[in-house]
């Protein structure tokens, strides 16, 4: 019998620490003659966790009947691959749905049941018969018992599948669940026609705004209920399929995972119903920079750093290790590279731990380094065992990421891709290669010394209540040209009293010089310009300089007449303990690097170029720092890395390299800078010595 918790951002087990790292493998899609080869090769990886579905609609081969020990089929028999992880001392997290995805009929429902949605009571009904059959197999096992499952995965990737039950959940032309919902967040419909601007009669009179295809305000209020039924669908069957885990017998944690944006799942709230909450990514190989799609090279930085804010352990709950059946044409062929690439990347963003999806090929699966017969392909194989001895090496759940900055993350602006894909604040960090951590602007996590505001011209009360908060205890809140004008609901609400512009100047090809202490900042148009600014607040002033680019002489006089015009772009307001920044101007990595010197904000590392990211860690236990280096460019580099300076005692370190372990002395440049070397789409993770 063993005692299990959650402590550290990982898991222990009477005692002993297991970090969440981790790989698939599928028992009932492999020869049962070949399962104890294939798991040797998962040692030989270096891993000591392994994971697997079980898939309800192989298990039930007839309505009623259930078959876990291979009576009808030697790759049904689960009882015997769980004897077998025991044997080979591998611990196992265990995913038994209902639903698994997994590529599989039915995404593992059976036919007879398929017809239903998640919380239909004939669903429900035939799941827990299932649930419970699939308990009498696994219970034994649990780690609490004295086997190998220290966790248990409820469901996979929870969704309302919206148009696939359209109909049935009161999307289309009948009342359904959607009403419910309506009718539990108004109360009353003379409340829903107040929010709406509407004159609906009674709540199952009501239309569902199922797409975001208007801007307008009143349209856009509508797009958010119908978002906010969806997670509260998969929130109320993730409460369902939880507690009923429990209630069969399930004491060792329990997890949920999702999809890698927030607009499906709410996160962060399913994050409160289980014990841990992961995502699921699968990158383009190597992050070939596709604008908008989800697995460019800074959205998984910004997915992690999300994660953060809120989850009990930073978990990548699948990590892509090869490819299904039709994705491939998308991710083109993977590279063992590509694996390193994601992995130092999810790394630096601060990921305590991931499940990589899958390590074994199969029926439907390309491109994971051990093959369906239990053998090993070198060329992806030898890069995972790589990470796995480097994660092993730097222990990553006891790591502290190094930064006093953080920029503001709403989940509803997400949630309604109402943020711009390229937003330009999140952009200037990428490009500056500033390392940072979310604000959830709800929960006020995590909260560093700057605050960077990122998002619409609206954001709910309680975030922007949140944000007056974080400026009274002492933070300092940078906006730029864009800040909440409204709430929610869309009706006016500036809690911070951000004052709006007087004009919005454009001078065409001409510059203004703006001075940050002995920062010197050139930038065009457009910018904001305040003839007045709130009292208790310092004018941030924009000189024009003279025209740099006329090539023609007839108009050099003419674009230099109001050289020296002055423009107040900004200002600086004490509030609190704290204060606003406002600049209306567009942000910049210039800007932004200017900014933290101004206030004297540490930047512990950074990259001279673009797509070279960089992040310090500390370890406590260790006392030592870790410098993570990505290269997401196309050549092999030499990268000059600035240090904060006040991490030094010294004009020499030693730094290591933990690939090779080669330790070299190197001598700290004026500047605070040294020089790694990285090739191309690829990283490093460096030990540096005394500081």
């Amino acid at each position: 019998m063993g005692t299990i918790k959650i402590m550290n951002k990982q898991i222990e087990v009477d005692g002993k620490k297991i970090p969440l790292l981790s790989g698939e493998i599928h028992y009932w899609r492999l020869n049962p003659n070949v399962w104890g080869d294939v798991l040797d090769r998962v040692k030989e990886m270096g891993l000591n966790v392994i994971a697997s579905y079980v898939p309800w609609q192989y298990h039930e081969y007839e309505k009623g009947k259930f078959d876990f020990e291979g009576k009808t089929d030697r790759q049904r028999n689960l009882k015997s691959f769980l004897d077998i992880v025991e044997k080979k001392n591998l611990w196992l997290i265990i995913r038994p749905g209902p639903f698994i995805y997994s590529e599989w009929v039915n995404c593992g429902i059976p036919d007879y049941i398929i017809k239903y949605h998640k919380l239909h009571p004939e669903f429900m009904s035939a799941a827990e018969q299932y649930m419970s059959e699939v308990m009498s197999v696994l219970k034994p096992h649990f780690v609490t018992n004295g086997g190998k499952i220290i966790l248990l995965q409820a469901d996979n990737e929870i969704d309302a599948f919206i148009s696939n039950y359209f109909e049935d959940l009161g999307l289309g032309e009948k009342p359904g669940l959607y009403h419910e919902f309506l009718e539990e967040k108004y109360k009353n419909i003379k409340e829903l026609n107040n929010v709406w601007k509407s004159k609906y009669k009674k709540f199952s009179d009501v239309g569902a705004y199922t797409a975001k295809i208007i801007n307008d305000k009143n349209y856009l209020i509508r797009y958010l209920d119908f978002i906010e039924f969806r997670q509260w669908y998969i929130n109320k069957y993730a409460h369902w399929v939880v507690n009923k885990y429990r209630s069969l017998g399930t004491d060792i944690p329990i997890y949920v995972n999702t999809y890698p944006v927030v607009i499906e799942q709410n996160w962060k709230q399913l994050q409160e119903i289980a014990d841990i909450q992961g995502i699921d990514i699968y990158p383009i190989n190597e992050l070939k920079d596709i604008p908008g799609k989800m697995q460019h090279h800074n959205k998984i930085l910004e997915k992690v750093r999300y994660t953060r804010t809120y989850a009990v352990v930073p978990y990548i709950s699948e990590f892509e290790a090869g490819t299904c059946q039709g994705y491939h044409y998308l991710s083109g062929i993977i590279t063992g590279n590509h694996y390193r690439l994601i992995s130092l990347l999810a790394l630096a963003g601060g990921i305590a731990g991931w499940n990589w999806y899958m390590l074994t090929d199969r029926d439907n699966w390309y491109m994971s380094p051990i093959n369906q017969w239990g053998r090993i392909k070198p060329e992806i194989f030898l890069p995972f065992k790589e990470i796995v001895s480097l994660y092993n090496k730097i222990n990553p759940p006891e790591l502290v990421k190094m930064t006093e900055t953080s920029v503001s993350f709403s989940v509803l602006q997400h949630s309604t891709e109402t943020i711009n894909i390229e937003d330009p604040v999140l952009k200037s960090f990428y490009e500056s290669d500033i390392d940072y951590e979310f604000f959830d602007t709800q929960t006020g996590k995590i909260s560093k010394k700057i605050l960077f505001y990122s998002g619409n011209d609206w954001l709910d009360r309680k975030s922007q209540k949140q944000l007056v908060q974080y400026v009274e205890k002492g933070g300092i809140l940078v906006f730029f040209q864009n800040f909440p004008r409204y709430d929610e609901s869309f009706s006016p609400l500036n809690l911070l009293c951000i004052k709006e512009p007087d004009r919005i100047v454009d001078l065409g090809g001409s510059e203004i010089e703006l001075l940050f202490g002995v920062e010197k900042i050139i930038l065009k148009g457009p910018f904001f310009d305040y003839n007045t600014v709130p009292s208790n607040s310092k004018k941030i002033i924009g000189r024009r300089i003279p025209f740099r680019d006329s090539t023609m002489e007839e108009n050099y006089k003419l674009n230099n007449l109001l050289v020296g015009n002055q423009y107040c772009v900004g200002y600086l307001h004490k509030k609190g303990k704290g204060s606003i920044f406002v600049l209306g101007v567009k942000p910049t990595p210039q800007i932004l690097l200017a900014l933290h010197k101004y206030f004297r904000i540490p930047i512990y590392s950074r990259a001279e170029h673009t797509n070279i990211i960089t992040s310090l860690f500390y370890s406590k236990k260790g006392k030592t720092h870790y410098l993570i280096v990505v290269n997401n460019t196309d050549l092999d580099q030499e990268i000059k890395v600035f240090l904060e300076p006040q991490l030094f005692n010294s004009s020499i370190i030693n730094v290591t390299d933990l690939d090779t372990e080669i330790k070299n002395k190197v001598y700290i440049r004026y500047d605070y800078s040294i020089t790694v070397f990285v090739s191309r789409k690829n990283g490093k993770i460096f030990c540096l010595g005394k500081l």
